[in-house]
Parts: structure tokens; C-alpha cells; sequence
């Protein structure tokens, strides 16, 4: 049922309550003596006061600031309709609902396109037959296309008449066009200042936005010009290429450039281009610059100025080489590398574990060192400090510091299955199997770890068999978000209930064997039956009622109450009846199906 909203309803007279808050000032007021000359006296309160003026009104003490909604009120989500499609396709289906927020039944007896382009728009599933009933609190929804013949912008109407008092006829406004493709960079270009020699500049951000109606597909983003322009997308599990931007989508992207031959006093200039697999959108241009600036003296800089650990397991180490480059005109003589923590646990600090080979710099000298992080535990928030390189001016004994920014996430390999529990469909004996039923391993944390086997373990469990798993014994490498599945077959050969758990081991650290129970039940009769209690129905679409155990479609019988029904369908994929709009079973109302199970091949046992 659509969730409930506070009811639209507006006073049914203007005129009328603005005679009730004439009268409640002589009531309040009386026949005092001079009135107040900023307040209007009563016999200028007449027909022609618009509501808009009650708020210059004085305070006439308590009175009620809501309406109270009796009867049925008709409330459109949402309240205009905007149908983008293609030149001569048509839209895809816009849902329109129509809520009833009110205390009684909402009788809706007409629904009805209007406009001079009204033929462009279509009602793909109005109701089979009016009136319609909905219910206080439920809602009937309706789509509409649109057919874009022509260019440009075409405006419509939808009305729809019902029994709601003061809203007896409700018109929707319907906006149909041209679809259109769209990608813009906000800003359109950026200048990423001066940089020195040898060196980087800071991260500029970039912000790509899907300004249009279709969803664009990134084929290829690249850098022309000058090489030195680096990009990367800010969140690194969202890639540029192959990506895909929904309309009204956003897609960060970080631009620096790093020097590794623009002279001093020399400018630069490049291009970020963008290129989508839409025609009328196919290549986005970024404008970039940069110049270049060597300092005077002694001068070292850091070798990427971002430093990223990534997620990594605790307890491992990642080390990564960092470059230290003499850039100004001076030797510099190195002194001491540290890393200050920002945020997360001191332990989790990273360590230089090969210093440079030479503490001593000409200009333009580079030197390697390592730089290794071992997180020990866990920071939510992730690690983050700054690399200190201090060195000394030889000539004037002046201590400077380079610094860089470092990052690492120290996580646990964690593991959890998609669902608590497999529960399988009775299953006649002797004889019958079940359907396959998935048993799923998730990494729901960071870092990869190996699935490597499984095990069934309880009393039931020869009832069970596993027809596909990942191979046993090997490594089966699940990343963030990755699944190892189990296909899992229900043979009983008794009656009773059979308890089984499934165990899949791996080197995750919450729980290296995680167990998963399978539940199955043995039945002596293909009899079933299923009851169920009518809810909330939207009363625009078909109403579902599930059965338990695979049926026999021609063995289905249903029951209303005391009413045999002959008017339902079948689902066969979803294992289910229904019923059509305007042939639902009451609220309230029990539906009893009673029908016979599908006995299925035996697999193995």
C-alpha cells in the first residue's frame, strides 16, 4: 500500500471562513469603545478578502490551524507528469498515482486525455471498466506514455473525476518532449596553477553531469595535449571508462598535473576529454593549464603528493616506493622521514622501511625510499597522516619540510551469507525432489579473502545434496561484494522434518566457517493447501497469493470466503494465482487455494 500522506483539503468557502473570523472578533472584542485604527473593523470583512490577507489579521486567541479531512480526497504523486522520449519513439510508461488520503471510499468514475495534442498521449493500463473503487489509504496507479511526432515541447492534460467533494474533477498537468542527451563539466575548465619542476600540483576536482533524459555510457577519457595532466575518478569504485551516468548523475573526477619536464617559468596547456556513446552527446572537452615555477635555494619535494594504501587486511603489509626530488637551485641535505597521524590508531602508522641512498640532494637528484603500512587495527574512519621529508639549506642552515598526505584502510575479512536461512517446499515421499535452492557466501567487508570448501553437518543431512559449489580445496577468491554460490538440492526419504547446516570454510576473520541451515520437510501426500488473508491491494494491478510447494497448474482450486472462484490466473515461474484488477477479493477476506504438488526428479540420492 502507498504510504500514507497528510490530506490536501482546503476550506470549502473562502468567503464563509472569513464571516467566521468576522464574527469571532465581535465575540472577542465587543462593542468596545474606539477601535484600534490598525485594525480593520468588521463591516470591512466582506466576500472580496482573499485568504492571502488573513495573515495581517490580529490574533483572535485559540483556534484550530488544521482541516480536519472527512470523506473521500483525491491525491495525484505527483501532481505534474514530464514524458522525455526520442523523435518518433515513444516514452517509457510514467506512473501516476492516485492516493485516496481521505476517511471513505474514493469512487473514481472518469479518466480522460485532454489538449490539442492529446493522441500523443496514451493511458496504457486504464481499468477495464469504470467506476473504480479505492479504498481510504490505497491508490490506483495509472501510466501514461508519450509519442514524440514533433520537436520541441508538447503540453497535455489528464483529468480524472471522482467523488471528492471540493476536488470533483482533478487535472494533471502532462509535459511531453523531445528527449535530449546532455553531459556538462562544472567547471569547464581549470587551471591548476604553478607547479615546480619535478614536482605535482595539488588535486583540482572536476564534476561530470548527465544534464540530460538518457543514461550515458563513458567510452573512453583521456588526456591530449600535455602528458603531464593527470585524472583519476575520486571514488575508486565508480570507473570513468565503461561507466555508465543515469540521468541527473554526478561523477567526480580528480585532475592534477606532475612535472616532469616543463621548464621553469614555461606554461602548459591540456584537454580532459570525455567521450559517451550518444550522438548528440559524444565528446566532452575540459580545458586545462598549468605553469611552471622553480623555487630559488634549497627545495625537495614528494613523489606523488597522495600517497594511497587502499584497503588492506589487518595484520598485512603493503610497502609502496616514495620519491624525494631536489627541485630549487641549492643542494639540500636530507634529515629525517616521519609520518604524523591525522586520524586512526598509532599503531597503524606506516614506517619508512628502506630509507633513501644518498641524504644529500643536488639539484634535480631523485631518491627512492620505502614507505610500508601494516595496519594492526581496525579504524572505521580509515588511516590518514602526513609524510614529513625534513632536509636543510646547507647554505643557510635553514630546516624546511616537504610533506605528502598518506592513506590506508585496515579492515577485517569479513563473510556473512545473503540470507539467514534455506527453507525448502514440502516434498512428497517417497520419490520427489525439490527445486534447486542457492546457498550464498558474500564478502560483505573490504579486503578479498579465499573460499576454499564446504561441509553438510546434522542429522538430517542425507536428505541434502550440493549439485554445484566452487571447486573444493582451491582457492576461491571472493573481492567486496563478490558471492561463492552452493546449489542445493531437497531429497527427503522419510517423512519428518530433516535439519541440515551448511558450513563454507574460508580464511575470513569473523568466521572462518560460516553455516548456513537448510531446512526441508518430508510430506506422504501431494494434498496441499494455502490460506492467506487479504491485505491492501493497489487497485490498478493484478493481486498475487503465493503457494507453498510447486503445483499441478489444472489441479489449482481457490476459495473466497464461501465462494467458489473460477476468475484467477497462474503464474507458473512465480508459483502463484492471481486476480485482475476490478476482480480482487475483498480486504479482509480469506483466500483458501488447495491444489496438487509437482513431483520433481531425483538428482543423486
Amino acid at each position: 500500500m502507498p504510504a500514507m500522506s497528510t490530506p490536501r483539503r482546503r476550506p470549502s468557502s473562502p468567503s464563509c471562513f472569513v464571516l467566521l473570523l468576522a464574527s469571532l472578533f465581535v465575540a472577542c472584542n465587543g462593542p468596545a469603545s474606539d477601535p484600534d485604527p490598525e485594525i480593520k473593523p468588521p463591516d470591512v470583512l466582506g466576500e472580496d478578502l482573499g485568504l492571502s490577507d488573513l495573515a495581517a489579521l490580529p490574533d483572535l486567541g485559540p483556534r484550530a490551524d488544521t482541516f480536519t479531512s472527512t470523506g473521500p480526497e483525491i491525491d495525484p504523486r505527483p501532481a505534474t507528469l514530464t514524458l522525455p522520449a526520442a523523435a518518433g519513439q515513444v516514452s517509457e510508461p510514467v506512473p501516476l498515482v492516485l492516493h485516496n488520503a481521505g476517511t471513505s471510499p474514493l469512487l473514481i468514475s472518469a479518466i480522460s486525455l485532454d489538449g490539442e495534442a492529446s493522441e500523443l498521449f496514451v493511458l496504457v493500463d486504464a481499468p477495464e471498466a469504470l467506476p473504480v473503487e479505492v479504498a481510504p489509504g490505497e491508490a490506483l496507479t495509472v501510466h501514461i506514455t508519450y509519442e514524440a511526432r514533433v520537436e520541441g515541447t508538447v503540453e497535455g492534460t489528464l483529468t480524472v473525476t471522482s467523488n471528492d467533494a471540493d476536488e470533483e474533477r482533478l487535472v494533471v498537468r502532462l509535459t511531453g518532449r523531445t528527449a535530449r542527451s546532455c553531459l556538462r563539466a562544472t567547471p569547464p575548465s581549470i587551471d591548476v596553477g604553478t607547479v615546480q619542476p619535478g614536482s605535482a600540483t595539488g588535486r583540482f576536482g572536476v564534476t561530470l553531469n548527465n544534464c540530460g533524459d538518457r543514461p550515458l555510457n563513458l567510452v573512453d577519457v583521456r588526456i591530449m595535449g600535455d602528458m603531464g595532466f593527470r585524472f583519476e575518478s575520486q571514488n575508486m569504485r565508480e570507473p570513468l571508462v565503461g561507466g555508465s551516468l543515469p540521468p541527473g548523475g554526478l561523477r567526480p573526477v580528480d585532475v592534477w598535473y606532475v612535472n616532469e619536464g616543463l621548464a621553469d617559468g614555461m606554461s602548459s596547456t591540456g584537454q580532459l576529454l570525455v567521450q559517451t556513446d550518444d550522438a548528440e552527446a559524444p565528446l566532452l572537452i575540459v580545458e586545462l593549464r598549468v605553469r611552471a615555477q622553480r623555487p630559488d635555494g634549497c627545495a625537495v619535494a614528494i613523489l606523488p603528493d597522495r600517497i594511497d594504501f587502499g584497503y588492506l587486511r589487518i595484520g598485512l603489509s603493503l610497502a609502496l616506493p616514495v620519491e624525494v626530488f631536489a627541485t630549487g637551485t641549492r643542494p639540500c641535505e636530507l634529515r629525517t622521514i616521519d609520518v604524523e597521524v591525522l586520524d586512526g590508531p598509532p599503531e597503524n602508522v606506516p614506517t619508512v622501511t628502506r630509507p633513501p641512498a644518498s641524504m644529500i640532494l643536488e639539484p634535480g637528484q631523485r631518491e627512492t625510499f620505502e614507505l610500508t603500512y601494516t595496519p594492526l587495527a581496525i579504524a572505521p574512519a580509515g588511516d590518514r597522516g602526513e609524510l614529513h621529508v625534513n632536509y636543510r639549506d646547507p647554505e643557510t642552515g635553514q630546516n624546511l619540510r616537504a610533506t605528502a598526505f598518506v592513506f590506508g584502510v585496515g579492515s577485517e575479512s569479513l563473510i556473512d551469507a545473503d540470507r539467514g536461512a534455506i527453507d525448502f517446499p514440502d516434498v512428497t515421499v517417497p520419490g520427489c525432489g525439490s527445486f534447486e535452492h542457492h546457498a550464498r557466501a558474500v564478502n560483505v567487508g573490504s579486503v578479498p579473502f579465499c573460499v576454499n570448501d564446504y561441509r553438510l553437518e546434522g542429522e538430517g543431512c542425507a536428505s541434502f545434496l550440493v549439485v554445484d559449489s566452487p571447486t573444493r580445496g582451491q582457492c576461491t577468491n571472493l573481492e567486496s561484494r563478490d558471492t561463492a554460490e552452493y546449489a542445493v538440492h531437497f531429497e527427503p526419504s522419510m517423512v519428518g522434518t530433516q535439519p541440515c547446516t551448511l558450513v563454507v570454510l574460508s580464511d575470513a576473520m569473523n568466521r572462518p566457517e560460516l553455516s548456513i541451515p537448510l531446512h526441508g520437510t518430508g510430506v506422504d501426500s501431494a494434498e496441499s493447501s494455502d490460506r492467506h488473508e487479504v491485505g491492501d491491494l493497489d487497485g490498478g494491478r493484478r493481486a498475487y497469493f503465493g503457494l507453498s510447494r510447486p503445483a499441478i497448474e489444472d489441479s489449482i482450486t481457490v476459495r473466497v470466503g464461501n465462494q467458489d472462484r473460477d476468475d484467477f490466473g497462474f503464474d507458473r515461474g512465480g508459483n502463484r494465482i492471481y486476480f485482475e484488477r476490478g476482480h480482487h477479493p475483498a480486504r479482509g477476506a480469506i483466500v483458501e487455494i488447495t491444489y496438487e504438488a509437482l513431483c520433481l526428479p531425483l538428482l543423486g540420492l
